[in-house]
């Protein structure tokens, strides 16, 4: 009996279990990939919709922070609160109005409702993760607020206009004539069906030309648009820049042509004057809504609408474009440090003070105060004045300067003082209480220095003591007068390129002395360095030469 032997081709080899365990990770990867982009994908997504549905409640609801970021938060169902921040500000076009969302804040035409929304994300997919652990996803957008007061108009849907109609038209159907033939001859009898009306298919026709909708007028005013006269600019060659804005107190926009209701004097009557007029106030100078030159004679842009007739005039006598410039203090210590109050024992008599063509500010600290106090006086009457005493009026392109007095003995200023040019993006920091006019300029003192001097005939070296001792003396001043306690580090440096440090302490009368006692032959420099708290380091360079004398007494 024979013993067969089973053919190998038909024995399973493992072949695809290797194949399978060696695209499985690439696949695993491959899909990991996938899950990560379309969870990227998702969040993208779900920023770009949270930042749109934001700013659409925004632009007519500004004030309602909850809803605006309620609609944001709305867009990210399945994303943690943690993993994504919504933050809404304001601005007028150009600078920042509002940081945050407040009920209570207020707009004006033009101003914008910004909604910045971030979002995290991290990758699962090994490799991918390792490289790029967490980024953030941002989306952005402004939008200008389309109202400015409490209500927003109803928007009218136009009317419907007329479906085509179908219209049936009757039509004669086919006669039936029958004809009966006798087999034996004879007249034929012919007996005729009358013509009945056949039904038929409406068939829809095309509508009638319609005319064309008839043009609706721009709103007019119901209510006062006055103009207002910002500032002028002298510009050094007999000629003006004058800037407008106005104020109207219609509900809505509002139109009013160039021309007898809306007009300069003298001509050109059209200085490209604004002809469509938002709700409330324009900004200030430099936003005003707009500017135009002349030669500095009498020029007057009237309005009339609502019923009234309202005047700005510009001359070369009106009040000039100018910042606002509002006085602040900054103190440091010696390692840059601002302090949250003055040094301790500033006189009584520091005073701070500022002045322009058009006034003076004194700043001091009240007793007791650790807030500077400022009082601003402006000429506000006469060719050119100043429009208040809110801040210190300084006319564009003049000089201001700052001075202080009574600081305590050693303190520097370092930023602040001086001759300043008024200018907007100057030294003056723009954009106080919102507006570009107003700046804040801050004066910055840091504490008093140390200044280091080798007491004369020192360092030298001692003769007769194999070159190798070196006497050092200094004296340690501040603000002109000696400063005991203070920590001296005596580094004396050889030929050889070694070096040795000594340390001493300044007496009262601000000195100090060491010997430098060392085996190196010839010492060739000394380096100082001086140090007491409250004070800034100070630091002094001399080179030793032989025979001096004296000592350390």
């Amino acid at each position: 009996m024979s013993k067969k032997t089973p053919n190998r081709k038909n024995l399973p080899t493992g072949q695809g279990l290797i194949e399978f365990a060696l695209v499985m990770p690439l696949l695993l990867l491959m899909i990991m990939a996938i899950i990560d982009f379309s969870r990227m994908f998702y969040i993208y997504s779900a920023s770009s919709n949270a930042t749109r549905e934001a700013i659409r409640i925004g632009m007519t609801a500004p004030n309602d922070c909850d809803a605006i970021e309620q609609a944001a938060k709305s867009q990210f169902a399945f994303i943690p609160q943690e993993a994504y921040t919504v933050k809404i500000t304001y601005d007028d076009g150009q600078t920042v109005k509002y940081n945050t969302c407040q009920a209570d804040q207020t707009f004006s035409a033009g101003d914008r409702v910004l909604v910045d929304v971030r979002a995290d994300f991290s990758p699962l997919t090994p490799l991918i993760s390792n490289m790029f652990p967490k980024f953030t996803l941002h989306y952005d957008a402004a939008r200008t607020i389309a109202y400015s007061g409490d209500d927003v108009p109803p928007v009218v849907p136009p009317p419907p206009s007329d479906p085509p109609t179908a219209t049936p038209t009757p039509t004669s159907g086919p006669t039936a004539t029958p004809t009966s033939t006798p087999k034996h001859g004879g007249p034929t009898a012919t007996a005729t069906v009358a013509t009945t009306p056949s039904p038929t298919v409406p068939v829809p026709t095309a509508p009638p030309p319609t005319e064309p909708a008839p043009t609706v007028p721009p709103p007019t005013p119901s209510a006062a648009v006055s103009p207002l006269t910002e500032c002028t600019i002298d510009n050094g060659n007999g000629t003006f820049k004058a800037y407008f804005g106005y104020q109207s107190a219609n509900q809505t926009s509002v139109t009013i042509p160039a021309g007898a209701d809306n007009g300069f004097s003298p001509d050109p009557a059209d200085r490209g004057q604004p002809t469509s007029f938002q709700t409330g106030r324009t900004p200030y100078w430099p936003n005003a809504a707009f500017n135009t030159s002349f030669s500095g004679s009498s020029l007057v842009w009237t309005l009339k609408g609502g019923g009234q007739s309202n005047s700005a005039t510009a001359s070369a006598d009106s009040c000039p474009c100018s910042q606002q410039v509002y006085i602040e203090k900054e103190w440091y210590d010696a390692e840059g440090n601002k302090l949250s109050s003055p040094p301790a024992g500033l006189s009584s008599s520091y005073v701070i003070t500022a002045q322009s063509t058009l006034g003076t500010a004194i700043c001091t600290y009240p007793t007791g105060s650790s807030t500077l106090s400022c009082t601003y006086s402006n000429r506000k009457s006469g060719s050119r004045p100043a429009g208040d005493d809110n801040g210190l009026w300084a006319p564009v392109g003049t000089t201001y300067t700052v001075t202080e007095s009574g600081l305590s003995d050693g303190w520097v200023n370092f930023a602040g003082t001086g001759a300043f040019t008024s200018n907007i993006g100057g030294y003056c920091v723009n954009g106080r209480d919102g507006l570009a006019k107003k700046c804040t300029h801050v004066v910055k003192n840091s504490p008093p220095q140390l200044n280091v001097a080798f007491e004369s005939g020192y360092p030298y070296r001692v003769s007769g003591r194999g070159n190798r001792d070196v006497f050092a003396r200094v004296i340690v001043t501040s603000g002109g007068s000696p400063v005991g306690g203070v920590n001296i580090t005596f580094v004396r440096h050889a030929y050889d390129g070694t070096s040795s440090t000594y340390t001493a302490t300044t007496n009262t009368s601000g000195y100090a002395c060491a010997l430098l006692d060392t085996s190196q032959d010839f010492g060739e420099m000394i380096n100082v360095t001086a140090t007491k708290a409250g004070y800034q380091n100070g630091s002094v360079v001399g080179n030793t030469a032989d025979g001096g004398s004296g000592g350390c007494p």
